[in-house]
């Protein structure tokens, strides 16, 4: 049911992890910009994503601590001083782990019935209307958005395109 997005999904993973090739832990957090998302924010945030994702395909263990979860969360806020900092390294290993489990657990699929049901988020409701529009979503646009902002940050401050 997911095999394209699940494939366009590996291709975000490897994405992030040429965005991330030539940084030093000291730019995890430079905002070029008032609220622009740092790449830590964004690194973290798609790893505890990777944990909302699995819960969709029937696990609901979580890879990422749970201060990941408060910090890094829906509407939270990059430079929060109180963030936890993950090193680059523990980042793209969340990362790394969550994208196999979530290919794993994607590859088995789900139920038609358990892809038609309401999108339990009901703000998001009007966008992604049933558990498999959200799923497609969290693998593919979601971290295509996010990544975007990092390449956007990237060039902001001078680095090349990858």
């Amino acid at each position: 049911m997911f095999a394209n997005d699940l494939a366009l999904f590996r291709a975000m993973c490897g994405y992030a992890r040429k965005l991330v090739a030539d940084l030093g832990e000291s730019e995890l957090d430079r905002q070029p910009a008032p609220g622009m998302n740092t790449p830590r924010w964004i690194l973290a945030h798609l790893a505890i994503c990777n944990d909302y994702t699995a819960s969709f395909f029937g696990d609901d263990s979580k890879l990422c601590p749970e201060a990941w979860h408060a910090a890094f969360g829906p509407r939270s806020q990059p430079g929060d001083p109180a963030a936890p900092k993950p090193l680059l390294s523990e980042l793209m290993a969340q990362i790394d782990a969550g994208e196999e489990r979530v290919v794993r657990l994607g590859a088995a699929g789900m139920t038609a019935e358990a892809a038609d049901r309401p999108n339990p988020y009901e703000s998001l409701r009007a966008a992604f209307p049933t558990v498999g529009v959200f799923v497609a979503h969290l693998l593919t646009t979601h971290p295509a958005v996010h990544l975007g902002q990092f390449s956007a940050w990237r060039r902001v401050l001078g680095k090349p395109p990858v």
